[in-house]
């Protein structure tokens, strides 16, 4: 098997294109993977800010009823317990 110049610079060529065009498609594949998780990392942040706000919103429900009863049953100022 006598292989030209031409053919081996060409078998060359195709090799050396192949990679590049592994390698491109690794990192793109890379760059889709990590724009996926940082996509899932500001919703789970958004997630967890909005059970935050849930939860001190019903604190803050706890402490006006408990406030208006106890203004009720004592005659104490409902404004003292919402602090």
């Amino acid at each position: 098997m006598n292989f030209s110049k031409t053919e081996f610079g060409s078998v060359i060529t195709l090799l050396l294109a192949l990679i590049a065009g592994v390698l491109f498609l690794g990192r793109l594949d890379g760059r889709v993977t990590a724009l996926e998780k940082d996509k899932n990392f500001y919703s789970v942040i958004k997630e967890q800010a909005i059970k935050e706000i849930e939860e001190k919103t019903k604190q803050y429900k706890r402490r006006f009823v408990s406030g208006y009863i106890s203004g009720y049953l004592y005659g104490e100022p409902t404004v003292k317990s919402i602090r």
